[in-house]
């Protein structure tokens, strides 16, 4: 395969030999990259890690490119489809950056200003400490998942407090901040992870123009009701990808046992104790859990014609192993040998499992929702048959 290699689009694995839906992944990579700026022939993994870098790019972007192109297989996507999942994450930021800055104007409901008095220094104007705080680069927002009788309520994190607000009823201008507390450093930035991030002005003086002020309000609700959408589908594709990942661990596992199910077990020598059993002395101590393994087996054993005698592991027991005859000539058995496991079948199985669980994955399957099917059996709906469909 290394043949095929073409730098600067082949990945450090494929150079060496070794291919994989990944390496596919550094390749449409290198492609993005090279829209942007022409990558050398020569170039490196390491070197177009450095040309993300200079590209004046958004930073979602430009790390949606690192990964993609990184030097090892295993940091990057799962494949080109997983990679298309990630980059609606990346358009979501960008259209973020692109919308228009809002003008908010506030008033404070009266538990706020109780609030505010408790968490600013004495003296302070509380409204203007209010919009300095919510004036940050850090600023971001989400709607609350629960919404009240009384109207669809926003979370708003500035740069040390957090802030619960609605559309105020008494003037549909304005946000009011209903009440404020100030989380810890670190519980404020790890519900920020969770926050949309947007540009705004806060301001505490009535609008001047009445149309501008409520059309940004509709902005804000819009981009955070988008926002929500996003991160439960989000949510949700974790859901399928815990699943999936469970189920790769469990074939994974398959995978060991049979490998280890597949181990010869070495005979020293035999005796006939009936006319369809066979009794061999093994060669090597087995340990009681290896012992029960091997009852109910079928095992074969290779002939001095090199024929293939078949049995069932009638019973394991002092080192002693019975093999139940159902093909095969006894009389033609070497005096030493082994006993050998036929897993094709088996392995033939896993091979259709693994095959199913990524097409699942990735949804190239006959049945394109049966990822959603797994994951959530209780959204599932009958088919509407046609009359004469069946």
């Amino acid at each position: 395969m290394s043949s095929f290699a073409s730098k600067p689009f082949s990945p450090p694995e494929q150079l060496a030999g070794q291919t994989s839906e990944q390496s596919d992944v550094y390749a449409l990579g290198v492609t993005f990259v090279d829209c942007f700026t022409d990558v050398p022939d020569s170039a490196t993994p390491t070197d177009i890690q450095q040309i993300i870098s200079n590209l004046s790019l958004h930073q979602s972007f430009k790390t949606f490119l690192r990964r993609m192109t990184s030097p090892m297989a295993s940091d990057r996507h799962f494949n080109a489809m997983v990679a298309a999942e990630q980059i609606k994450d990346v358009l979501r930021d960008l259209r973020a950056s692109a919308l228009p800055r809002l003008d908010l104007h506030l008033r404070l409901s009266s538990r706020a200003f109780e609030d505010a008095r408790t968490l600013f220094e004495a003296g302070r104007d509380t409204m203007r400490s209010v919009c300095d705080d919510l004036n940050s680069e850090e600023f971001s927002a989400r709607l609350e998942e629960n919404s009240t009788p009384d109207g669809e309520q926003v979370l708003l994190l500035g740069r040390e407090l957090f802030y619960r607000a609605k559309r105020d009823n008494r003037d549909e201008r304005l946000l009011l901040v209903v009440s404020m507390y100030s989380p810890t450093p670190s519980k404020l930035e790890k519900m920020r992870q969770s926050y949309f991030p947007l540009r705004a002005n806060f301001h505490e003086r009535m609008p001047l123009s009445s149309s501008n002020a409520s059309a940004s309000l509709d902005r804000l609700y819009e981009a955070l009701a988008e926002s929500n959408a996003h991160r439960l589908a989000q949510a949700r594709g974790s859901e399928e990808d815990e699943l999936l990942d469970k189920w790769q661990r469990i074939l994974s596992l398959k995978q060991a046992v049979e490998h280890r199910r597949e181990e010869p077990v070495p005979y020293a020598n035999f005796t006939r104790v009936g006319e369809s059993v066979i009794r061999f002395t093994l060669a090597t101590d087995l340990g009681k859990s290896e012992q029960m393994a091997l009852v109910g087996q079928t095992r074969r054993v290779i002939t001095r014609d090199q024929k293939d005698i078949l049995g069932e592991v009638d019973d394991v027991f002092d080192n002693q192993l019975d093999l139940y005859i159902v093909h095969g000539d006894p009389a033609m058995l070497n005096g030493k040998g082994r006993l050998l496991l036929d897993a094709s079948a088996s392995h033939t199985a896993l091979a259709r499992q693994r095959r199913a669980l990524l097409e699942v994955r990735t949804r190239i399957s006959r049945r394109t929702d049966l990822r959603d099917l797994l994951a959530r059996p209780q959204e599932s709906r009958s088919p509407n048959l046609e009359p004469n469909s069946v």
